[in-house]
């Protein structure tokens, strides 16, 4: 439960799988017609949601929402405005900073099945579902059937997905630009060399070409939104500004760039708390190039 953002975060697809297969297991108490409140367990307290009086539309819902966290409320008469599903698949990377261990897969049988039935009234009523899990989302089977139903029944939610960008073949992006997505491509450095090193995935040239027909293909800035992800590590900071001269290149809303998490002491190595002067003097550059963008001397070879 994420109260500051108002936003409830699902259980990931395990425990999804397991609220599915067994009717005894505590489940959020709703029904469309008359719900008497929504109860979801946190790890400090729980969030009571109460019923509305009237039907609120989706923007009397984000603004309802809004006052009430700003009036510290813990009784809600407004739905989440956020909504989080841990979508993990399958990955076709192998990224030296990602975590190994095995994640049970999320279809478009469990979103159908599980989380439609249970929320699919409440889910057109949010400002965003973000759908970002571990691996690649957009190589899920069913993935084009699996955005037309989010297309067709969530048109004014901006839908969150992050990829590695090797997916977005035309037939994605033609998806993704019919309507409201936040795509944040996972790019860690403007060097194909280091990409490779970092993602054992030969398809750097692909993955920018790909982006460029995306950024070309899209209506404006909401269909989509599209921002670079980069996780930084000893191995790819001091290329974060040529990143950032890439991303200028490409035509992207912007850079998010993380800290790497140690998942495990093979990853304590590539900590940028090893290197903490170059990773400021890296930053620090970076920011300078995102507000004063220079001329396009791209380490791309």
């Amino acid at each position: 439960m994420c109260i500051r953002d108002s936003c409830i975060v699902f259980p990931v697809v395990s425990s999804a799988l397991a609220r599915m297969k067994s009717a005894s297991t505590r489940e959020i108490s709703y029904s469309i017609r008359e719900p008497e409140k929504i109860i979801v367990e946190s790890t400090s307290q729980n969030l009571e949601i109460a019923p509305s009086r009237r039907e609120l539309s989706r923007e009397e819902n984000i603004r309802l929402n809004d006052e009430e966290f700003n009036q510290g409320r813990i009784v809600l008469e407004s739905y989440p405005k956020g909504i989080g599903i841990g979508a993990h698949f399958r990955c076709n990377s192998q990224c030296v900073f990602c975590r190994t261990d095995e994640h049970a897969t999320f279809s478009f049988d469990i979103y159908r099945n599980f989380f439609e039935k249970k929320i699919g009234n409440i889910l057109p009523k949010a400002d965003y579902l973000n759908l970002c899990g571990f691996g690649e989302l957009l190589l899920m089977p069913n993935i084009g059937t699996f955005l037309d139903i989010l297309n067709k029944k969530l048109p004014q939610v901006n839908k969150v997905i992050t990829t590695n960008g090797s997916p977005l073949s035309t037939n994605i992006v033609s998806r993704l630009t019919d309507s409201r997505y936040a795509i944040q491509v996972s790019l860690h450095t403007a060097n194909s060399r280091i990409h490779k090193l970092l993602t054992k995935n030969l398809d750097f040239h692909q993955i920018i070409n790909q982006i460029q027909h995306l950024v070309a293909l899209r209506k404006n800035r909401s269909n989509p939104h599209i921002t670079l992800i980069s996780v930084l590590n000893t191995l790819n900071i001091e290329d974060l500004p040529n990143l950032v001269r890439l991303a200028a290149d490409l035509g992207v809303d912007g850079i998010h760039c993380n800290y790497m998490l140690a998942f495990n002491t093979a990853h304590l190595k590539m900590s940028c708390f090893f290197k903490q002067e170059l990773t400021n003097e890296k930053l620090d550059e970076a920011c300078l190039l995102y507000t004063s963008p220079s001329p396009r001397d791209l380490s791309t070879s």
